[in-house]
C-alpha cells in the first residue's frame, strides 16, 4: 500500500481501528495448502467499553466483580491500593483474573491461619 501523506495513514489507521475494536476478520489470508480460506480475527479486551457484549457475559463480568469485590473487602490487613488492583485484575481479564484472585485469596487465607 502506497501512502500519499499523513491524511492517508490516518485514515488507514482509523479503519483499522474500527476493525480490531468490533472484531471482524480484518485480513482474508490466501487459500492454504488444502484449498481453504483463513480470516484473522482480532478481539477487544474491554468489551464492555464498546457495548457489544451479551447480556450473560455482561452478568457473568458483573457477578465476578462483585464477588472480587467481597474478596477485598474482607482482607482487613490490605492496603487500599492492593485491593483495587485486583478487582481491576478481574474487570480485564475475566475468568483468568478471577480465578487468580481466588486462589492468591485461598493461599492467603492459609498462611494466616
Amino acid at each position: 500500500m502506497i501512502t500519499t501523506g499523513p491524511s492517508t495513514v490516518i485514515t488507514i489507521a482509523a479503519y483499522s481501528f474500527a476493525l480490531i475494536v468490533t472484531g471482524l476478520a480484518i485480513l482474508s489470508y490466501p487459500a492454504d495448502a488444502r484449498g481453504g480460506y483463513r480470516a484473522r480475527r482480532r478481539t477487544m479486551l474491554l468489551f464492555v467499553l464498546i457495548g457489544h457484549v451479551p447480556i450473560v457475559l455482561l452478568l457473568a463480568q458483573l457477578g465476578m466483580l462483585y464477588l472480587a469485590i467481597v474478596d477485598m473487602h474482607q482482607e482487613a490487613d490490605l492496603d487500599f491500593q492492593v485491593k483495587v488492583w485486583w478487582v481491576l485484575l478481574v474487570l480485564l481479564f475475566g475468568v483468568v483474573g478471577f480465578i487468580a484472585e481466588k486462589v492468591w485469596v485461598t493461599v492467603r487465607r492459609r498462611r494466616a491461619s
